[in-house]
């Protein structure tokens, strides 16, 4: 999509397709580390969730990542972008 790709480079948002999956994984890993749950959870092996999910997170961020919300004003400002 031309619209990621010109936020991508002009204003350095994240380029990683998989970001949210990452992150999900690497914070959920963190509150709960059961990793062949996650594997589960995710749908590959805990060899692969090993490898390629785990990130060193604390539990506060982990936390703190699962408490993300939009505000209640944002339904006005959501773009699509594909």
């Amino acid at each position: 999509c031309t619209l990621i790709r010109t936020l991508v480079v002009h204003f350095e948002v994240f380029s990683d397709t998989d970001v949210l999956r990452h992150s999900f994984a690497s914070y959920w890993l963190a509150i709960h580390k059961n990793l062949a749950e996650l594997a589960e959870h995710m749908g590959n092996s805990a060899k692969i969730i090993g490898k390629h999910y785990r990130r060193v997170m604390s539990l506060a961020e982990a936390q703190a990542w699962f408490e993300i919300l939009p505000s209640v004003d944002t339904e006005a400002k959501i773009l699509r972008i594909c």
